[in-house]
């Protein structure tokens, strides 16, 4: 069965046809108090990281066999380019402030960043050099599959 290429708002799973959407935040409670956004409710996360990219920087050119991943934009525009490494069927999403979207095992992916960013990502599985499931596989943003290549790319580092 091909993966999915979309988990939405957090629960349910979509048809493997699906084409990928940004995940939006399953609530937000706010009071005199403050504001609380519940970004994701389902998963078990073996790592959460951080980080912070600058305009054109593109992450990823990858994927993982074992490792779902959660991205989630906590600010800036990136643009994401995501190819089943089994079917070589490819998808595109925008993602904005406040959007995230979650990434299935075999799922290639490249994030362009539009404007600089700010990122929170989730991972099932802790980046380790021993086994750092991540194998390159150049995501192009072109659709034309003759620029696609399949195949075992070895092991790279995890960004």
């Amino acid at each position: 069965m091909e993966p999915t290429l979309l988990e939405k708002n957090g629960g349910g799973t979509a048809p493997t046809n699906a084409m990928l959407m940004p995940l939006r935040p399953t609530s937000i409670r706010e009071d005199g108090r403050g504001r609380l956004v519940e970004i994701i409710n389902r998963g078990k996360w073996a790592a959460v990281l951080h980080g912070t990219f600058s305009t054109g920087a593109v992450l990823g050119n990858h994927y993982h066999k074992r490792t779902e991943v959660f991205l989630f934009l906590l600010s800036g525009i990136a643009q994401v380019n995501v190819v089943c490494t089994k079917t070589l069927r490819r998808s595109h999403t925008e993602l904005r402030s406040g959007e995230g979207l979650s990434l299935r095992p075999n799922e290639a992916h490249a994030i362009r960043f539009d404007e600089a960013s700010e990122v929170i990502i989730l991972k099932s599985q802790a980046y380790t050099e021993d086994d750092p499931d991540t194998f390159s596989f150049t995501v192009y943003e072109s659709t034309e599959p003759s620029v696609l290549s399949r195949g075992d790319h070895g092991s790279v580092d995890s960004m």
